[in-house]
This record gives structure tokens, sequence and C-alpha cells, in this order.
């Protein structure tokens, strides 16, 4: 059990690290091509700190053998434990640091469309639908997410094509980001394992762990970005990064 716990602790570590220089490094790269803040919270931001979500969701479908029979519950734990996580705790706190009324302004259709994200989520939960038309109906979602985010990006950068708000992207930034991502793999892979092993052998449910350490684990990544957009004044990309995290947990349910 003890040393279970370490890889846990070793694979939080990962996972944190590996989402830190994502985001940061990805974080470079946008503001290199003039992207506003809010753009940059619901994208890069978003997707580098919800890959904790993803990859250990994946990593926990994907098991075989013993593992595979708790893997599903992990899964799910992790999803909205983490999505509570986030809001309850990231948010929250972000709140109380510091008041963001100013950043929901420009974000009132995406906060809507995680409210909506979410109540879709729950009636097919409640109706057992989560299966594979349940997936298609949420990835199409994500789809059409994207294309809007996209037709924002464009305007966002049109915007500020006159400005001198763009700067040169280190070539470091890249491979920066890449770092990241494998670090976030392997911390996810690492954690995963160990939750499941850690509940077979602790007699826990695999649902409880998702619930409690994996998904308060893989909520660390959004709670530091959130706080370090905040100690810059970036309220919008603060707030976007919760929207954008809890929208993108959703769909990799």
């Amino acid at each position: 059990v003890l040393w279970q716990l370490c890889l846990i602790i070793s694979g939080l570590y990962l996972l944190s690290s590996g989402a830190d220089k994502l985001v940061d490094e990805s974080s470079e790269i946008a503001s290199g091509l003039g992207i506003s803040p809010a753009i940059i919270g619901l994208t890069i931001v978003a997707f580098g700190t919800s890959l904790p979500e993803i990859t250990t969701t994946v990593l926990a479908v994907l098991q075989e053998g013993e593992a595979a029979k708790n893997a599903a519950d992990l899964a799910v734990g992790n999803i909205i434990g983490s999505n509570i996580s986030n809001i309850a705790l990231v948010l929250a706190l972000s709140i109380f640091l510091k008041p963001m009324s100013k950043a929901i302004s420009p974000m009132k259709f995406e906060t809507l469309l995680m409210v909506f994200v979410s109540l879709l989520f729950l009636i097919l939960a409640l109706l057992d639908q989560l299966d594979f038309s349940a997936g298609i109906a949420l990835i199409s979602i994500f789809l059409l997410f994207q294309i809007y985010l996209i037709y924002s990006l464009k305007k966002s950068s049109k915007e500020n094509s006159d400005t001198n708000s763009k700067k040169p992207i280190p070539f470091f930034s890249f491979i920066g980001c890449a770092l990241g991502l494998l670090l976030l793999i392997t911390g996810a892979e690492i954690l995963i394992k160990s939750a499941v092993k850690l509940a077979s052998l602790a007699g826990l449910s695999s649902g409880f762990i998702g619930l409690s350490i994996v998904a308060l684990g893989t909520s660390l990544p959004e709670l530091a970005t959130s706080i370090s957009a905040l100690k810059r004044s970036e309220y919008e990309m603060a707030f976007g990064n919760v929207l954008g995290s809890n929208f993108l947990n959703i769909k990799s349910q």
C-alpha cells in the first residue's frame, strides 16, 4: 500500500509538472500569435490542463484483466470529481482571491454551453444511456464547439493584427510542449495503475478513488494555472480555463 501511495504521488507530480510545462509553453506560442486571453484560456490552456483527465480516463478504459473491472468506475468518477473540483475548488478559490465578474461578460455563450453540456451528461447518466450513441452525440457537440473556437480564433487574431501584441515565438516553446505532453502521459499511466491497485488492496471502490484522489490530483493543473493567471490579472484566461476544462472533461467521457 505504501509503495502504491508513493507511485500515486509521483504520478500526480508528473501530471502537474507536465501540465504546467505544456500550458506555459503553449501560452507563449499563443501570445506570439496575438490571441486574446479568453481564447487562450478556452483552447490551449483548457486543453493542456484537461490532458490529465483525458489521458487518465483513456488509460482507465484500456485496462485489461482485473484492472478492467474497476476501470469504468474510475473513469466516470475521475470526470465527475474533476468537474466538481474545477467549480467548487478552482473557480471558488479564484473568485475568493480576486472577483471575476468582468471575465464572465465576454464568455456568456461559453458559460451557457458548459451548463447545457453538463445537464445533458446528467440526463444521460440518470437514464443510464452513457453508451456509444451518447458518445457520438457528445463528440458532435465538441466538434461544433471547435468550429466556433476556430472562428473566434481567426476573429481575435484579425483584431490584433494591426497591434504590436505579436512577438517572435521561441523554437524551444515547441520542444517544451512535447516534453509537457510526455510528462502528462507518463504521469497518467502511473497514476491510473496505482489507483486501481490501491483500490483493490484497500478494499475501496475505484469510483471512490476516481472521485477523490484522482479527480483532485488531475484538477491541480487547473488550480495552479488559474492562480497564475490571476496573479497576472488575466481574469478571462482563468475563467476560460475552468469553462474549457469542464467542457473537455465531459467530451473525454
